[in-house]
C-alpha cells in the first residue's frame, strides 16, 4: 500500500523547498542533461550576447490528484500552490544544467523582455505521477512547441533511487532536451531577430510613443519587428 503522507507534512515541505529554492545560497545542480552540445549551430558556437534568456511563468494548476473516488492530499489547494511555484522552479534548474541558455528566470508577471517564455499547467502530480503540459514561444510570437511531460514511479521508487536524483526528473529532462531541440533549429539570424525584438519590445514598454513604430504586438502574444532604432 502505498505511504500516506499528511497535508501539514506535505505543504511544508513543498513550501520550505520553494523558498529554500528561492532565498537560500547556490544549491547542487540537477546532473547534467544529457541532450547535446546546445551551443554549437554548424561550426561555430552562440555568441554570448545571442544567448537566449528564458522566463518561466507559474504553472496552473487546474486540481487534479488521484481519480475520483480515491483520496489525494494533493488535491489540498496550499499544496497546489505550491506545486506552481516549485515545478517552474525545478525546470529551470534542468534548463540551466543543459548550459544553452543565458539567464533563466521565474516570472511572476508577464515580461515583454523575454527572449522566450515557457508557461505551463500540472496535469497531474498524486507522489506516484508527475504530468506537467509546457509550452515555448519566443518573443516573435513564434511558439516552439506545447507538449506534455509525464514521469511515474512506484510506492517503492523514493526507495529503490540513489544518488539524490529527483524520481521524476525524467519529465524535466524530457522538456529541457525539447527546448535543446528547438533552440537548434534556429540560424544565428533568427537568435538576433528573437533578442532584438525583445530588447525593443521592452523599451517599447518604457517608452510607447518613442517606439510604437518600430515594434508591434501581434494576436500571437509576441511582436512583429517592424524597423530599427537610427544608428
Amino acid at each position: 500500500m502505498p505511504r500516506r503522507i499528511s497535508d501539514t507534512v506535505l505543504v511544508s515541505t513543498l513550501t520550505v523547498a520553494w523558498v529554500l529554492a528561492g532565498c537560500a545560497g547556490p544549491s547542487a545542480s540537477p546532473p547534467r542533461t544529457e541532450v547535446g552540445d546546445a551551443r554549437v549551430f554548424g561550426s561555430s558556437a552562440i555568441p554570448e550576447d545571442l544567448l537566449l534568456d528564458v522566463g518561466i511563468s507559474i504553472f496552473d494548476a487546474p486540481g487534479r490528484g488521484l481519480d475520483a473516488d480515491q483520496e489525494s492530499v494533493f488535491r489540498n489547494p496550499e499544496v497546489l500552490r505550491a506545486e506552481r511555484n516549485y515545478v517552474p522552479y525545478v525546470v529551470g534548474r534542468h534548463l540551466e544544467a543543459t548550459d544553452a541558455w543565458g539567464a533563466v528566470r521565474i516570472l511572476t508577471r508577464p515580461s515583454a523582455a523575454i527572449d522566450v517564455t515557457v508557461s505551463g499547467s500540472i496535469q497531474r502530480s498524486d507522489g506516484e505521477v508527475l504530468a506537467f503540459r509546457a509550452r515555448a514561444t519566443d518573443a516573435r510570437g513564434i511558439q516552439w512547441f506545447d507538449n506534455e511531460y509525464r514521469t511515474s514511479v512506484g510506492s517503492d521508487g523514493y526507495d529503490a533511487d540513489e544518488g539524490g536524483r529527483d524520481p521524476f526528473a525524467g519529465a524535466y529532462e524530457a522538456f529541457a532536451a525539447d527546448m535543446v531541440a528547438s533552440l537548434k533549429a534556429l540560424s544565428l539570424d533568427d537568435l538576433v531577430r528573437i533578442r532584438t525584438v525583445a530588447e525593443l519590445a521592452f523599451a517599447r514598454s518604457l517608452a510607447p510613443d518613442a517606439f510604437a513604430k518600430h515594434v508591434t504586438p501581434n494576436p500571437d502574444g509576441g511582436h512583429e519587428l517592424r524597423r530599427l532604432p537610427a544608428a
